[in-house]
């Protein structure tokens, strides 16, 4: 199954994401495309890749991650200030926090420890 990933900033052209593209589509106006989770996200399209691509990559190149434990995991970057070693022991204690029982529905990191959680099952 590729790894897709949406435009968020602009339309697919021949420069706007990194080589090795397998498939890609969209254009202007941005409209809603369908999500991996059912739901739909507000963007010009999307590419696919063969391969993952590292978080430095899908935020240079202004996408976002369609898989969600993929989007989890680069939330986690994000959130960690780009640092993947940072962000590996921020998710280990968040998803620690959401199995005991003791991480806040409140949390903005919630939802995405939850996701974590519920692969590591």
């Amino acid at each position: 199954m590729p790894n897709k990933y949406f435009y968020l900033s602009r339309p697919p052209s021949y420069a706007h994401q990194p080589p090795g593209f397998s498939n890609r589509d969209g254009g202007l106006p941005s409209r809603n495309w369908p999500t991996a989770q059912g739901g739909q996200c507000w963007c010009f399209g999307f590419v696919e890749y063969p391969n993952r691509l590292p978080p430095d990559e899908i935020c240079g190149w202004g996408l976002l991650p369609d898989n969600p434990v993929e989007l989890a995991s680069y939330q986690f970057w994000n959130f960690a200030n780009r640092d993947a070693l940072e962000a590996d022991y921020l998710a280990a204690d968040y998803v620690a926090a959401y199995q005991n029982g003791t991480l806040s529905e409140n949390d903005r990191m919630y939802e995405w420890a939850k996701i974590l959680a519920e692969e590591k099952r």
